[in-house]
C-alpha cells in the first residue's frame, strides 16, 4: 500500500474539551469517553483516529463501496494531526482517518448497544443481540412509525454489505439509529425511548467498517491475507445459525432470505450480478489517488468479490 503524501493535509489542533463535546455529539457519555478525540477543522466538528495503514484502506474502500451502492456512509479523508496539549506542548504527528459529524441536532442517535439497555427501550425483551432480534424488534415497536420500512430495509442492506465485504467488526455499538422522539414528561433530560412518542426512525450514517476484506492481524501490525469466504460476523443471524452450516452458503444470508425476502433479494441480486466492485477497485489502481494498493492487493479482493458472488447465485437459485 502507497499512500499519496503530497495530498495528505496536516494540521496541529487542540482537542475539543470532554465537556464540550457532550453538548456536540449525541452519543452515550461513557461511549464518548472511548470515541474523545474530536477536533475542528475548518469550521467543522471532525472525530480522528489513528490507524494502521491497512485499516485505514479497508475503511476508505468500504466507504466509496457503499456509496457506490447508494448507502450513506461516513465520510473519511487522510490527516496527519499534531495535538496542542496542556502549555501549548506539541504532541507527535500521527497519521489517521478524519470524519465530519454527520449528527442532526433534531435528532436522538442511538446506538444498538443503547437499545440492549432496558432502561432506554424494550429490545432486550426480543431476545439477546442478533439480527433476527433487531429485526423483530424494529417491526413491532415501530410498526406505526414513519420511516420504518427504510429502517427496516437499511438494516438489512448492512447486514448483507458486512456479509460482502467480510466485516468482523458488526458489534452492537458500530450500528446507529436516528430517532426523533418526544420529549419525555417525567424527565427532559432522558434521551431514551420509554414514555416517549417516537415520531420518525431511520439507519444513521453507516461507519466504522475498517474491519473488513479479510484483514488478519499478525505480530507485525495488519494485512489482507484471508482469501477464504467464511464470515466470522460479530452479529449472528439467529441462535440457529449453526443448524443451517453445510448447505454450500452462508446459513445467515440463507435465514434472512428466507424470512426477508423482499427486502433482502434487491441487493443480494445487484451484488450476484453486477460487478461494481471493480469501480472501486480501480480507484485505488493509479499512482495519483490518496492511496494505491499492490498487485497483491488487487488480486486479493478480485479473489473475495468473485467468490461472493458465486456464493450469492448460489443462494437465489435455492
Amino acid at each position: 500500500m502507497k499512500f499519496n503524501e503530497s495530498v495528505i493535509p496536516h494540521y496541529e489542533l487542540e482537542r475539543v474539551p470532554f465537556e464540550d463535546l457532550k453538548t456536540m455529539v449525541k452519543i452515550e457519555p461513557e461511549h464518548l469517553k472511548e470515541k474523545s478525540s474530536w477536533f475542528i477543522i475548518k469550521g467543522q466538528l471532525c472525530y480522528f483516529k489513528e490507524r494502521e495503514e491497512t485499516r485505514m484502506f479497508t475503511e476508505m474502500f468500504c466507504e466509496e463501496y457503499g456509496k457506490l451502492l447508494g448507502f450513506d456512509m461516513a465520510q473519511y479523508s487522510l490527516a496527519y494531526i499534531s495535538e496542542r496539549e496542556v502549555g501549548g506542548k506539541k504532541g507527535p504527528n500521527k497519521l489517521g482517518l478524519i470524519s465530519p459529524n454527520y449528527q442532526d441536532p433534531k435528532y436522538n442517535y442511538l446506538l444498538v448497544s443503547d437499545l440492549l439497555n432496558p432502561r432506554i427501550s424494550n429490545y432486550p425483551a426480543y431476545g439477546p443481540y442478533c439480527m433476527h432480534s433487531l429485526l423483530d424488534f424494529i417491526s413491532h415497536e415501530f410498526a406505526t412509525v414513519d420511516g420504518v420500512e427504510e429502517t427496516i430495509q437499511g438494516t438489512i442492506n448492512k447486514y448483507i454489505f458486512d456479509f460482502h465485504t467480510k466485516q468482523i467488526d458488526g458489534n452492537p455499538k458500530n450500528m446507529c439509529y436516528e430517532i426523533l422522539a418526544d420529549g419525555s414528561v417525567n424527565n427532559p433530560r432522558y434521551w431514551g425511548l420509554h414514555g416517549r412518542k417516537v415520531k420518525r426512525i431511520r439507519p444513521a450514517t453507516f461507519f466504522d467498517c475498517e474491519k473488513s476484506l479479510g484483514i488478519v492481524k499478525t505480530p507485525s501490525g495488519y494485512i489482507l491475507d484471508d482469501s477464504s469466504l467464511d464470515w466470522e460476523a460479530a452479529c449472528p443471524y439467529s441462535l440457529d445459525d449453526e443448524g443451517y452450516v453445510g448447505i454450500g452458503v452462508d446459513p445467515r444470508m440463507l435465514q434472512l432470505y428466507i424470512e426477508y425476502p423482499e427486502y433482502a433479494k434487491p441487493l443480494m441480486e445487484r451484488l450476484a450480478y453486477d460487478d461494481e466492485y471493480r469501480k472501486v477497485i480501480e480507484m485505488f489502481d493509479h499512482t495519483n489517488g490518496r492511496i494505491c494498493m499492490d498487485p497483491n492487493v488487487k488480486k486479493h479482493l478480485m479473489a473475495i468479490f468473485l467468490g461472493r458472488q458465486e456464493e450469492f447465485k448460489r443462494l437465489l437459485t435455492l
